[in-house]
């Protein structure tokens, strides 16, 4: 059996279980990096790898869905297809054509860590660094603003609230 045989609910179920294996295995290596070194050296490393993975990945999803770079609702078109989104549940609402907000109401690597005991994960830096580097693989006139992460306060039901917006200073004279 291949995928090309897959019924389409069967083929959706096995992308989101590759999606969330790659998630399980990214937060393996980050713990055996943790463990053996210190959470510092392994946030730097995972920060490193994600910042290149994400723009190799946005790269490869623009090609295949033929995007031109129109601004954020491109972007949201595209993370829609980021290997590390189907694992997850997010959400986003278009406040303007220039500016739209994501949030996450579930996160694989906060509930993990909270049901393992350990606590939140300060992700926001990182996030940020990923989430920008994202969207400018896909158009460089889009920035990211982080409106709460951990370790900020955030409401019971939204680990995380970003907001990708159009920067015209960005687009030259």
């Amino acid at each position: 059996m291949t995928l090309e045989d897959l019924p389409k609910e069967t083929l959706v179920k096995t992308i989101k279980m590759m999606s969330q294996n790659a998630m399980t295995l990214d937060g393996l290596w980050f713990r055996a990096v943790e463990d053996r070194w210190s959470q510092d050296k392994a946030v730097e490393m995972d920060e490193a790898v994600w910042k290149r993975q994400v723009v190799v990945e946005g790269r490869r999803i623009k090609r295949m869905l033929g995007l031109k770079g129109d601004g954020p609702r491109d972007v949201i078109r595209a993370y829609n297809f980021l290997s590390s989104s189907w694992c997850m549940d997010w959400d986003y609402q278009e406040i303007s054509p220039e500016r739209i907000v994501l949030w996450y109401t579930h996160c694989t690597v906060q509930d993990s860590r909270v049901k393992q005991g350990i606590g939140e994960f300060p992700c926001k830096y990182i996030w940020l660094n990923i989430h920008s580097a994202f969207a400018q693989a896909i158009d460089t006139t889009v920035k990211v603003r982080c409106e709460f992460a951990p370790p900020d306060p955030h409401p019971v039901d939204t680990w995380c609230r970003w907001e990708f917006y159009q920067d015209h200073t960005s687009l030259g004279p």
